[in-house]
């Protein structure tokens, strides 16, 4: 069937469930399996999801239609090429620093896919950005092209389609989105282990018994839980058990996830900010937690959670001291608020 028809019953009912007349069109560069220069480290599946930051960008919504291209640095022959497309069926978060996942719905694969030397894509006229002599400059170096509609109907025309089987239809949304629950729910008076670096490169290994009522946690509760259980059982490990009775979570406004103290009893305000891939820095903090950094320097620690993997019950931990570690961080801008005079 041609792409058009496929699409055909999504588009039906495309305004009625988004309030839109009609959804953006995309040119997105997956990477299948391979982990690339992306910043979110990102490993692409085909038709199942599709990972990127929107700290880099940030302009596809949920509905909107795209088209899969193969760039050359995943290519054998260094050749880039189209090959097929989705819809946006929803976008889930990943962790605390924009990286999100797109679940890729009514997913389909040309039985010819578009190649970059064929004489069609050579004479093709774009209408949504100005091509040169070649190819250089064209694609956007993060990988995500937006293009208008004229340019997309016009890449598919007549052209001949396969549905993805199983791929995510919108009905299957809410059963995507407790994925992350089912995996935790599944930890429940399961060992979990962390694997804590201190300054000197030394690790140690934490292991935390999951007690918790896990089916009601979020991921982000889960994470706060973990630290929290990891600074009862330091102090307890460390003969101070009555330190450790007054460990605590504080609440959203303090600019900080958690209250403990060290062997002696000094403070400790725990940000805690984490990841699934293995990338220490790169995290962000907004204007209270830099506010509250500084105020507090010798008490305030950041617990940097990376290499997050639920099935294998580990993750690795990263403390870092504010007074101690401030100036180990270049501290970068992202985002200004502007307010009239």
């Amino acid at each position: 069937m041609e792409v058009r028809d496929y699409l055909n019953d999504y588009l039906k009912n495309y305004s009625l469930k988004y309030n839109k007349k009609e959804p953006n069109y995309f040119i997105l560069d997956s990477h299948e399996n391979l982990k690339t220069y992306h910043p979110s480290n990102r490993e692409d599946r085909d038709f199942e999801y599709y990972c990127y930051s929107r700290s880099f960008y940030n302009k596809v919504s949920k509905g909107d239609i795209f088209l899969y291209r193969r760039p050359k640095k995943a290519t054998k022959n260094r050749i880039f090429y189209i090959f097929g497309g989705g819809v946006v069926i929803d976008i889930l978060p990943l962790d605390q620093e924009n990286n999100v996942k797109i679940i890729v719905g009514y997913g389909f694969k040309f039985v010819e896919s578009i190649n970059e030397t064929s004489d069609f894509l050579k004479s093709f006229a774009w209408t949504s950005k100005k091509k040169g002599q070649t190819w250089r400059n064209f694609w956007a170096q993060y990988g995500m092209n937006q293009i208008n509609s004229t340019d997309f109907w016009n890449l598919v025309k007549r052209r001949d389609c396969v549905a993805i089987e199983n791929c995510t239809r919108a009905t299957d949304v809410t059963t995507m989105r407790n994925l992350p629950k089912k995996n935790i729910s599944l930890l429940k008076d399961q060992v979990f282990s962390i694997f804590v670096t201190d300054d000197y490169g030394n690790v140690t290994v934490g292991d935390i018994v999951m007690r918790l009522d896990c089916e009601s946690k979020s991921l982000a509760e889960f994470i706060e839980y973990l630290v929290l259980e990891f600074e009862k059982n330091e102090l307890c490990r460390l003969c101070r058990p009555d330190l450790s009775a007054l460990v605590k979570t504080e609440a959203s406004n303090c600019g900080y996830d958690i209250y403990s103290m060290d062997i002696n009893g000094t403070p400790k305000r725990i940000n805690i900010k984490y990841v699934m891939h293995n990338k220490i820095d790169g995290f962000e903090m907004t204007a209270l937690e830099m506010n509250s950094a500084n105020k507090m320097k010798q008490e305030y620690c950041i617990y940097r959670i990376y290499n997050l993997n639920l099935e294998k019950r580990s993750c690795n931990l990263k403390i870092f001291r504010w007074n101690i570690n401030e100036t180990a961080f270049t501290i970068e801008p992202i985002k200004y608020r502007l307010l009239l005079k």
